[in-house]
């Protein structure tokens, strides 16, 4: 009997204490978040061959199983800091009153839709609204999306920006390029192309692949419109700088050895490829688009820009015109 009882003991010890059961709200992570599943899996699946169709249908199960198990558990894990659970939908109306920045204490919400880092000095605009419901004008929308430039409609090879104070702020604030002005900054050769009175002319300057559409909105033009309009009584919002991720070879942006500015790691959940979805802090607001532009061009490819895809925390280097990545102002608090 006793060498039964000291094995049993033996046992418990190596197993452990038992897993703590999940809060009864969490459990509503699987209803809550179906949206954000079948916006992963869309995601995935753009990656899946479309044959042969066996391989294919394997593909978007298999997309659609790991998005439900990653969803749920970045769900679980943010549910458990705020007693209800919270997506990528959530607002930062309800995500922001997180104790202690949602778990890092140099985050402090601001009150005026701003996050105030502490340990940077740095200054984040904070994003709201409600997955799918898009407000006209709201220049915080989490659900809205942007290109770093556009294409000009009667030579789509240029880039361009919609107009001469979007091409200037571009100028002025992109960083990690060579090109004087940076790839993307300038404005449609000729000005906007007429047959009778500018039939030279590459303009205007619209979202990529639609010569037909009104001239595009660009980060930069966005940015104009923030600090127009004095967003949390400052004009000196900015794109944040990811330039040091061209101090890693082209093969391994995620190096560790690259050297400052990294700001946008700053405000990442964890390290890349290792973080629980969403590796972004919810305090800033999670925008359904989690890859996130920098104002940093890709010095081996000028065409492309630096930015983080906060559902993984990776580095990635996105085509300039790229039209489905989100843009978050930040600024140094002087």
């Amino acid at each position: 009997m006793r060498i039964v009882l000291v094995l049993l003991t033996v046992l418990l010890l190596a197993a452990g204490p038992a897993a703590a059961k999940t809060p009864k709200a969490c459990r509503a992570c699987t209803t809550a978040c179906a949206n954000d599943v079948t916006g992963c899996t869309d995601a995935a699946a753009a990656t899946c061959p479309s044959a042969p169709r066996a391989k294919a249908k394997r593909c978007l199960k298999q997309a659609r199983r790991r998005c439900k198990k990653d969803v749920k558990r970045a769900c679980v894990a943010a549910c458990t800091e705020t007693g209800a659970p919270v997506c990528s939908a959530a607002s930062s109306t309800t995500s922001t009153t997180i104790a202690d920045g949602g778990g890092n204490p140099c985050f402090t919400d601001g009150g005026d839709g701003t996050v105030h880092d502490s340990c940077t000095g740095l200054q984040w605009e904070q994003k709201t609204g409600r997955r799918g419901v898009r407000i006209p004008g709201a220049l915080h929308d989490i659900n809205d999306v942007y290109p770093w430039a556009g294409t000009c409609a009667h030579d789509a090879s240029q880039l361009c920006q919609p107009d001469a104070a979007a091409a200037a702020t571009c100028a002025a604030h992109s960083d990690g390029g060579t090109a004087s002005p940076p790839v993307g900054c300038s404005e449609c050769p000729g000005g906007d192309y007429d047959a009778t009175t500018n039939p030279g002319a590459k303009g205007p300057c619209t979202p990529p692949g639609n010569s037909g559409a009104a001239t595009v909105l660009t980060v930069w033009a966005w940015l104009n419109q923030l600090n127009a309009g004095n967003f949390a009584g400052h004009n000196d919002w900015r794109l944040p700088s990811q330039a040091g991720r061209n101090t890693c070879p082209v093969s391994d942006p995620d190096c560790p050895t690259a050297v400052a500015p990294l700001e946008l790691e700053t405000i990442r959940n964890g390290g890349p490829n290792t973080c629980q979805p969403h590796c972004l802090y919810p305090i800033f607001g999670i925008p359904v688009e989690q890859q996130t532009w920098s104002s940093s061009t890709m010095n081996a490819d000028q065409r492309y820009a630096w930015t983080v895809r906060f559902f993984s925390g990776a580095n990635e280097r996105v085509t300039k015109t790229d039209t489905a990545v989100s843009v978050r102002a930040v600024r140094a608090v002087h």
